[in-house]
């Protein structure tokens, strides 16, 4: 609870430094330097990502529909008769939603929905454990409005995936195979199956930007390229392969052998990535990838080749770095 007393806090000089020397000499070294490459390798990225793949960073599109242009004193969307009929709507729903907090008389308008009735005639879904999430959806207009920024196909995929996913679960289920048994840094199916995903998205990505990575790597390790490549990208890729040669080095340091730090270090790197990637070109603000490279390597090798020592160092690792990134 700290040294303070009531609203009265201690000064920084009397926090006990030297207890937490030892601590914060290992974990912010290896933060810092995993920001740093994470940082550089999206210098790299994005050149790709938002000139020669034209991605649509939906996010960021938003921001930008709002902001005026140049001579301009508002955003042309202020000036759009559909976005106030748009936000007027929606307005209206949330302010008659929360009136009814305060006068029970009002008739709310509904966003969440059950359909758990649905449940009796579904045993296979009920199976799956997500029917009680699937079947009470509730309507988010932001998300709705983040849809219109998205290709088609992405939109349908998002709305279609988590039925397809459960129904799937439940069948297994009704074999006696338990898909996601255990806890967040249990090995299991589910998260194999997530880490099985994040590596198809990256060998997407370096297959459809080979040739501008290849160039780029060439040029950072001071090679020759056969096309010029701006030199922002050149010092994110040294930047990138120099923090993740160190940030491997140091979990070498902590004890763990290098054919389990190695691969540890790129599953690091791929949630980031990935997440990112999903981000720029989905727009989808809320990513939970439910899988870290410590339980993939369990999983993949086994306990007993792992051996404790690894295992405890892997996870102790990703409790602090990765134990719920989103």
């Amino acid at each position: 609870q700290g040294r303070g007393v009531g609203t009265r806090h201690i000064s920084l000089a009397d926090i006990p430094w030297d207890a937490w020397a030892r601590t914060l000499s290992l974990w912010l070294p290896l933060i810092l330097v995993l920001w740093l490459g994470l940082v550089g390798l999206a210098v790299v990225v994005h050149r790709q990502w938002s000139d020669h793949e034209q991605l649509s960073y939906p996010i960021a599109a938003f921001a930008d529909s709002l902001l005026p242009r140049e001579g301009e004193v508002m955003g042309s969307v202020f000036r759009n008769r559909l976005f106030w009929l748009g936000l007027g709507g929606v307005f209206a729903i949330h302010l008659l939603n929360y009136a009814v907090q305060w006068f029970p008389s009002l008739i709310p308008l509904p966003l969440s929905f059950d359909f758990t009735s649905l449940n009796e005639i579904l045993p296979t879904f009920r199976r799956s454990g997500w029917s009680w999430l699937l079947l009470r959806p509730t309507l988010y207009p932001t998300v709705v409005a983040f849809a219109f920024f998205l290709a088609t196909d992405v939109s349908l995929s998002l709305a279609v995936g988590p039925f397809l996913y459960s129904l799937f679960v439940g069948i297994m289920a009704g074999y006696g195979v338990s898909v996601s048994s255990g806890s967040y840094l249990s090995p299991n199916i589910q998260k194999l199956f997530s880490f099985g995903a994040y590596m198809g998205v990256v060998l997407t990505i370096a297959y459809t930007g080979r040739h501008y990575y290849l160039n780029v790597f060439r040029r950072a390790l001071f090679m020759k390229a056969r096309e010029e490549v701006e030199p922002a990208s050149v010092w994110g890729a040294r930047a990138f392969l120099a923090s993740v040669v160190v940030f491997a080095a140091s979990i070498m340091a902590l004890g763990l052998d290098w054919p389990l730090a190695v691969p540890y270090t790129l599953g690091t790197v791929m949630v980031f990535l990935v997440m990112s990637r999903i981000l720029a070109e989905t727009g989808l603000f809320f990513i939970q990838p439910y899988w870290c490279p410590a339980l993939v390597l369990v999983g993949m090798l086994g306990p007993a080749a792992v051996g404790p020592q690894a295992m405890l160092i892997m996870y102790m690792l990703s409790t602090v770095l990765l134990i719920d990134p989103r």
